[in-house]
């Protein structure tokens, strides 16, 4: 595993499988990955051949932006992974070839060559791989999800490959890749703001859509009913009664409608729980009392609170709270059983605060004209 240097300015990592023998290979692919997923939990299956694994990585401030290719694998990310790593990002991945078949918490996720898909790293999911080259763009979840109605439909959500959204947005992570070799010094913020808007402009327009194409007939759509109920995590009196009446639904609907996602009580109580876990884990310098994180999101008294948290999570919210503050990184390698972590889980973790200040400038994501930006574009990899 090398990290390298000298080619323009962005910071650029990466090894190739041609470098290495297969066992040097997987080690350094699993090492590299850590952070955001369990690769091949149990062990590889004979069917998928021998391991290879490319990875190019580079840091462009605010986000990571990358190419990989690899050999079919499984991964995985649980409640644990989740409370291990301490990062919530988004993830934008293009399957330039091959695909995956996965699950997510109420949809299953299939991923052709050319789609789209977007995984949100504060939710669980599990995928088997086809040998894949891909396209990905890690992206703080305040730069994407501020952008859109309902930020809880982003996970597993797949774009088409023959949809303009998903050609444009691969063209585009294409593009800033090739240009590595030259990019300046005081190009990298233009570059990463102009694909981060590219980005969540085109995915709240494809959320929008399909929230339309979704609902069916006049009643309301299982996108409005969330982005009702995200709303109001921290009142007290949030229940499946007040919604019902608030929509004009009967119980009984309100049950069929939530029973894909766990049932609407469990799926009030998984949100506020990832609120908890938010207020928990982010350094913003200002620890806070467990007992009134769980009394602002309606989790109940501190031990009630405790119970939930580490069925959800696998760990107690005091050892959440541990992963986080100006030694995040060491405390990560801690849990790491005190090894080196990879120079992408370091940017990882760099990139965890509040970035939203770099649209304070001006939102191109704020206009139809401008969310059709072009930034130059190349041909796709081959």
């Amino acid at each position: 595993m090398t990290q390298k240097q000298g080619s323009g300015v962005a910071e650029l990592f990466g090894f190739r499988a041609t470098d290495m023998d297969e066992a040097e290979n997987y080690a350094a692919w699993g090492h590299a990955l850590s952070l955001l997923f369990e690769v091949d939990p149990g062990g590889r299956w004979p069917e998928d051949g021998p391991f290879f694994g490319d990875l190019l990585s580079c840091s462009l401030g605010p986000v990571v932006l990358g190419r990989s290719r690899f050999a079919p694998q499984r991964y995985r990310r649980t409640a644990a992974t989740i409370a291990r790593s301490n990062i919530d990002h988004i993830v934008i991945q293009q399957y330039v070839t091959g695909g995956f078949v996965g699950a997510a918490p109420g949809r299953q996720i299939r991923v052709r060559s050319g789609d789209i898909c977007v995984l949100d790293l504060a939710s669980t999911f599990e995928t088997h791989t086809q040998e894949s080259e891909t396209l990905n763009l890690i992206v703080p979840r305040s730069l994407i999800v501020s952008a859109l109605a309902n930020p809880g439909a982003l996970h597993g959500l797949v774009i088409p490959g023959e949809s303009a959204s998903a050609r444009i947005i691969g063209m585009n992570l294409a593009s800033i890749l090739d240009s590595l070799g030259v990019m300046k010094e005081n190009e990298l913020r233009p570059i990463a703001l102009a694909a981060t808007s590219l980005v969540r402009a085109l995915l709240r327009g494809v959320l929008e859509g399909s929230a339309g194409a979704t609902a069916s007939g006049p009643g309301p759509s299982l996108f409005e009913l969330r982005h009702f109920i995200e709303d109001r995590l921290a009142e007290p009196d949030l229940n499946v009664s007040g919604i019902a009446t608030a929509f004009g639904l009967s119980r009984a609907t309100l049950y069929r409608v939530f029973e894909p996602l766990g049932g609407i009580a469990g799926y009030i109580r998984r949100r506020r729980l990832h609120r908890a876990f938010s207020a928990l884990t982010t350094p913003d310098g200002r620890p806070r009392r467990i007992g009134g994180i769980a009394r602002q999101w309606q989790l109940g008294n501190e031990a009630s609170f405790a119970r939930s948290f580490r069925s959800e999570y696998g760990i107690t919210p005091s050892a959440a709270r541990a992963l986080t503050g100006s030694r995040v990184q060491a405390r990560v390698k801690l849990a790491h059983g005190g090894h080196q972590i990879a120079p992408l889980s370091e940017w990882l973790l760099s990139i965890s605060g509040d970035w939203e200040s770099l649209f304070a400038e001006r939102d191109p994501g704020d206009s139809a004209k401008d969310s059709l930006m072009r930034p130059p574009v190349t041909r796709r990899p081959d």
